[in-house]
């Protein structure tokens, strides 16, 4: 998709006409998003007003079509991405997390492109291209441990240190994944 200009408003349609609203645009703001979003802990009642506070300076009227633009925005004016047969992402483990490898990150963009997130204002779009276009360093390599499928085919030196490095770089996990892995370890004992 090539933007004409980057958005930074949000056009909100009402009975009185239509109205901008600014929104928060910076990188920083939009990984809080996105981690909140993906935080288990927070009810889902409260996880849209929660979001459309960081995101809005001012609440928008309409909630759910703001609900609809924080997703558009968040996916850089992208399509959701496909699910599987069950409904599910194609993926259900987290190669990343903002909170936990933003010193990975930054380390990364200071290597590849000479950019210090530390001091840094950034759309997130722009952010988001060049997330998505690191390779060939230490945080992406480390991506790839996490998420590699481990079996019993591969070589054992190759299993024995994905299993290692999956153990060294494993994301921390919340209280409540803490509560539902327990869980599920009780049923499949009794």
């Amino acid at each position: 998709m090539l933007p004409q200009r980057l958005p930074t408003e949000y056009t909100e349609v009402t009975d009185g006409g239509v109205t901008e609203l600014p929104l928060r645009t910076d990188f920083i703001c939009w990984m809080r998003f996105e981690e909140l979003i993906t935080d288990c802990r927070i009810p889902e009642d409260r996880l849209v007003i929660t979001a459309m506070r960081l995101i809005f300076p001012v609440m928008p009227r309409d909630l759910s079509r703001a609900a609809m633009f924080m997703l558009w925005f968040y996916r850089c004016g992208e399509p959701p991405k496909e699910t599987s047969e069950s409904g599910t992402m194609l993926s259900s483990r987290r190669a990343y997390s903002f909170d936990a490898d933003f010193p990975m990150i930054a380390a990364a963009f200071y290597e590849k492109y000479g950019i210090d997130l530390w001091e840094t204002k950034m759309h997130w779009w722009k952010f988001r291209g060049l997330f998505m276009g690191l390779h060939d360093c230490r945080f992406t390599d480390i991506c790839g441990w996490r998420t590699a499928d481990i079996s019993d085919d591969m070589p054992d030196y190759r299993r024995e240190f994905l299993e290692k490095m999956q153990q060294v770089y494993a994301l921390p996990v919340s209280a409540n994944e803490l509560r539902m892995i327990e869980a599920a370890r009780r049923f499949l004992d009794s």
